[in-house]
């Protein structure tokens, strides 16, 4: 199968000296430049960031970059990593208070996700021109949104300026979720969480006028890798407990076992390719062959 390149920085230069981008935002689509954003960045969840100014006015924002990932311990937590452009109120509230509220929108708010993302006046609440019912917040100020399935309230944790962008650091602190969703995902064999409540993907923006189009996950079936390889009880765990249950279900023999974990010490206390690269090669052999044994 070919491959086809291309030089992203040159692309978003050649788009940039076009003047075709818009408040900041480069949608990069084939018409513009036989070339789609989307080939970099695929469709996540979209969700609101409400934040209020220094005067105490609401602003609400959709959003489709950034995502959620995990601090582990010690002091673990949940963070998002979310990425506006400068000239947007969004980022000059979240610079100011250092706080905001994260809700996840469904199917059901197709057209006051549109309403929010239009040009309304900063200072005017666009979560009263969507008719949206704000929800009172525990933690932060900003409210969080009734409509929406679930609330999480953020406060800023670190910033990174980049290419006229602030990329912002939040730490979840509370979370308010839809006592229906709750309940559904409880007893859902798979328990996927907010997918439940029919969250949407923002896939491209395109058409005359432009109009974002969105996709809906698809939950009459999941793909679950099998139960064959891995840890017997963990997600992940550690070499030593991989090794271990696929001795006990018999996919490898004790020997194996006993040489990989023997191997892999050796390893671990020399890490350079070179000088130790019969080691190297020798546990790369033997992983690959245990990952792929029927």
């Amino acid at each position: 199968m070919g491959r086809k390149y291309f030089d992203v920085e040159e692309i978003i230069k050649e788009v940039e000296g076009k003047n075709m981008t818009q408040g900041g935002d480069i949608l990069i689509d084939y018409d513009t430049c036989d070339f789609s954003h989307r080939l970099v960045q695929p469709p996540i969840v979209c969700y609101f960031i409400t934040t209020v100014d220094e005067r105490g006015n609401t602003n609400c924002a959709p959003i489709s970059m950034g995502n959620a990932v995990w601090g582990a311990p010690p002091n673990a937590g949940w963070y998002f990593v979310v990425g506006v452009i400068n000239n947007r109120q969004t980022m000059v509230n979240m610079r100011k208070t250092k706080e905001c509220v994260i809700s996840y929108y469904p199917y059901s708010l197709l057209k006051e996700s549109h309403i929010t993302g239009l040009p309304v006046p900063r200072g005017i609440s666009e979560i009263e021109v969507a008719k949206m019912t704000p929800v009172k917040s525990v933690k932060v100020q900003p409210c969080g949104i009734a409509e929406c399935p679930n609330n999480i309230e953020c406060k800023v944790v670190g910033t990174y300026d980049a290419s006229g962008t602030t990329i912002f650091i939040l730490k979840a602190v509370a979370v308010n979720v839809s006592e229906e969703i709750y309940e559904k995902d409880r007893k859902h064999p798979y328990q996927p969480g907010m997918v439940l409540a029919d969250l949407m993907y923002e896939v491209s923006l395109n058409g005359k006028p432009e109009r974002i189009n969105y996709m809906r996950m698809n939950l009459e079936q999941v793909y679950r890798i099998g139960d064959e390889l891995g840890d017997d009880t963990l997600w992940t765990g550690t070499f030593e407990s991989w090794v271990n249950s696929e001795a006990a279900r018999g996919r490898i023999s004790e020997e194996e076992k006993t040489e990989m974990l023997s191997l892999c010490s050796l390893w671990l206390k020399n890490q350079d390719p070179v000088a130790n690269a019969e080691v190297k090669k020798r546990l790369t052999e033997m992983i690959t062959d245990m990952s792929w044994r029927d």
